[in-house]
């Protein structure tokens, strides 16, 4: 069924001169039979999006993942694919509405263009979040650096930690702020981070590991931090082309809804300006 019926009600009604005339009663005859149009759409539209909204699941639940990605398939992209079928179809009725019927598209099209990026994320986020080749592991074995770190911490806790600690720390941080964050903001590319990661940052590590060590408990905790943050850069190293992915998708989406809000807003904006000439 059209979302908007009746697409051509326009120049049923109004004269020719009406249509293409600027200010007067023709603009006021071409407001209401515009806006008498679009309105039913739009409410439909925030009534979904509403609904879209409250699906988002707030974090990795498979029943709430799968009731959320029904939603896009089954009514999401079907409802935003005829919105913008039928507004391309549908006239302005006058030069006055033609910008605000530019950002209406624009916006259907931004809402079109987030449920596009959200279903071809699926696949991605449902490979992240396997253990075979996916980023399971990668989140997994963080938790097991920043505990052993945590039980090192707790046993030197009244001496001063072993200068090792603070190599590692150089070694761990400098990646992240110089090559993890750019990536994830876009600003490297993940195999220009990948071979950082297996020429300078593993090697490093490897290094720092095959020191000397102590006896002591604190000593061998030590260690085992080291070769768990190795553990962690090795994971990385493998997995950060799909890392980078799976945030620039989000990202994506993201920027789907920006863009959606801000047509929506010149919308009503060019409306309120055309309202106020009638």
């Amino acid at each position: 069924m059209r979302l908007l019926a009746n697409l051509l009600l326009i120049t049923a009604v109004l004269t020719a001169s009406s249509i293409t005339g600027c200010g007067g009663s023709g603009l006021g005859a071409a407001y209401n039979a515009y806006k008498k149009q679009v309105e039913p759409a739009l409410e439909k539209e925030a009534t979904l999006w509403k609904r879209l909204v409250k699906l988002v699941p707030a974090e990795a639940d498979d029943a709430a993942l799968k009731r959320y990605y029904e939603y896009l398939d089954s009514t999401a992209l079907p409802f935003y694919a005829q919105l913008r079928e039928d507004l391309a179809a549908l006239e302005s009725g006058h030069l006055e509405l033609e910008a605000s019927h530019t950002e209406l598209v624009s916006f259907v099209e931004a809402r079109l263009e987030f449920v596009h990026s959200e279903i071809r994320a699926r696949a991605m986020n449902e490979r992240a979040r396997s253990r075979d080749g996916g980023l399971l592991a990668l989140f997994e074995q963080e938790g097991v650096a920043n505990s052993e770190t945590a039980e090192y911490l707790r046993l030197v806790a009244d001496t001063a930690p072993d200068a090792k600690l603070g190599e590692l720390n150089q070694i761990v941080e400098g990646f992240r702020r110089k090559w993890f964050e750019p990536m994830q903001r876009g600003e490297k590319d993940p195999d220009a981070v990948q071979r950082r990661l297996r020429t300078h940052v593993l090697p490093r590590i490897a290094e720092l590991r095959q020191k000397r060590y102590g006896d002591d408990a604190a000593s061998r905790q030590l260690k085992e931090v080291v070769a768990a943050w190795e553990v962690w850069h090795s994971l990385f190293a493998e997995s950060c082309t799909l890392y980078s992915d799976v945030i620039h998708a989000k990202t994506g989406s993201e920027a789907a809804v920006h863009r959606s809000e801000q047509h929506l807003a010149d919308f009503r904006a060019h409306l309120k300006t055309v309202r106020e000439k009638r």
